[in-house]
């Protein structure tokens, strides 16, 4: 929290779960009742998680389903990763097996969470949100003399 407080401004925010399960996707909570006198924003993990299962089962390329590129860091482990939670009969979500690892879904929680709080609305995007590697940088025009004064 001490690391987010002076970043605030760069969108650079501090987040944490909360715990009842019908909790909004964000709240943000005011610096003067916090513990560290800093702005932060309480996660409906379970609500937000929620949304991201139902992107993530969505199988027809379209509104709300999620891409993945072709790259050697989205392994099976990292798949492994996204699937590694269930929901119970309470609403809650738990690892399937306690060894599991889960950070893939959590920052696709995490991720899901920072466009609320920014306000991104995703289908009124116009162009991919990620850098795309065929189109080259424009080149700047090279200055080869000045001229002489």
């Amino acid at each position: 929290y001490q690391y987010c407080k002076p970043r605030y401004g760069k969108r650079i925010y501090a987040l944490k779960g909360a715990k009842p399960v019908e909790a909004p996707a964000v709240t943000k909570r005011d610096a003067k009742r916090s513990k560290y006198k800093t702005t932060f924003f309480m996660i409906g993990v379970n609500y937000l998680k929620d949304v991201v299962w139902s992107n993530l089962s969505i199988t027809v390329p379209g509104p709300t389903y999620t891409h993945f590129p072709k790259n050697k860091k989205f392994d099976d482990n990292f798949f492994e990763q996204l699937i590694s939670e269930k929901r119970d009969n309470t609403g809650r979500w738990k690892k399937r097996k306690p060894t599991v690892r889960n950070e893939a879904f959590d920052l696709m929680v995490y991720t899901r969470a920072t466009l609320e709080i920014t306000g991104v609305n995703i289908s009124k995007l116009k162009g991919p949100m990620f850098y795309n590697q065929t189109s080259q940088p424009k080149r700047k025009r090279r200055i080869i003399s000045k001229g002489v004064i």
